[in-house]
């Protein structure tokens, strides 16, 4: 019970990264965190009012007036019907952590800004391809300057500049969405817990699968669960190679839980994550430690820029 490690991916990982810097992260009972693929820092809550006008503004979609139903005439609502509510009357909500005064009084970013932080150590990284499957398969050049000028108007001529050389527009805004939303958010939040005295691991998975799934898809969001597990689906291929690169992260991973370092006898190194000398560790074909990638869209599209 004194060596408890607590890892999650995507909205897993990004409750983790809020976790820590929420008014109640001293009552954790761990000691170190595994973020994969999340941007926790990227965003900002709602707070308490805002989310409960948008619970009224469902309640009165769903046919309800006055003083609201009761919490027996929610429960008997289908399921179905709630769903389908939801995204009819909330179109693009998301269901976050609540900026409630109580788990969090100011925004995540603030807090990591302030270092006000748990002392953990944190292993974290983003996989290679994040968002590209998720990009239309028609998007071109016209989507990305669209992109360029909702997400970053002011920046847009630099940023155009550093994905030009790209062949696929699809993987130009891959890259501006995975650094905007998990690649640099994972390594502000590595930067400012190592700054706050705990120690900081950062990886950067890039193992495609081969064969068409692998060409398809690249190296996508939530990939790397099943190197992790040793839980690989029986619709993704799988060589010698991944089977080599599975051992090796179960390795790392089960390291930083033992000990809070990954670092284990038989592998190559992985450096900490420090300030003047950020390096991470790649996970791929290559196994070692790399500077960070796309370093130059970070300085226009991480947390703080």
């Amino acid at each position: 019970p004194d060596n408890i490690t607590a890892f999650g991916e995507s909205s897993g990982g990004g409750n983790i990264g809020n976790w820590l810097v929420s008014e109640i992260a001293e009552q954790a009972l761990y000691r170190r965190v595994i973020v994969q693929s999340s941007g926790s820092a990227a965003g900002e809550l709602r707070t308490l009012a805002e989310e409960q006008a948008l619970g009224r503004r469902l309640i009165s979609y769903l046919g309800f007036g006055g003083e609201g139903p009761s919490a027996a005439q929610l429960r008997a609502i289908p399921a179905e019907d709630l769903v389908r509510a939801t995204y009819e009357a909330l179109p693009g909500h998301y269901f976050d952590v609540v900026r409630d005064g109580l788990t969090f009084a100011a925004q995540p970013l603030d807090n990591y800004d302030s270092a006000k932080i748990a002392e953990v150590d944190i292993l974290i990284g983003t996989n290679a391809h994040e968002w590209y499957m998720y990009v239309d398969e028609s998007a071109g050049w016209e989507e990305v300057e669209a992109w360029l000028q909702t997400n970053a108007p002011a920046s847009a001529t630099v940023l155009r500049s550093l994905v030009a050389g790209e062949a696929d527009p699809r993987r130009a805004l891959d890259r501006l969405r995975t650094a905007q939303r998990m690649l640099c958010p994972s390594h502000y939040v590595a930067g400012r817990v190592s700054a706050a005295g705990g120690r900081a691991w950062v990886y950067y998975f890039n193992r495609q699968r081969p064969g068409p799934g692998g060409r398809k898809l690249g190296v996508y969001h939530g990939t790397e669960i099943g190197y992790v597990f040793n839980q690989h689906e029986s619709w993704q291929s799988v060589d010698e190679a991944d089977l080599r690169l599975t051992q090796a992260v179960m390795d790392y991973w089960v390291q930083f839980a033992r000990s809070g370092d990954p670092n284990v006898l038989g592998r190559p190194e992985w450096p900490r994550y420090r300030a003047g000398r950020p390096l991470v560790m790649e996970l791929g074909d290559h196994l070692g430690a790399i500077e960070p990638p796309d370093a130059d869209l970070c300085l226009w599209l991480g947390p703080r820029r």
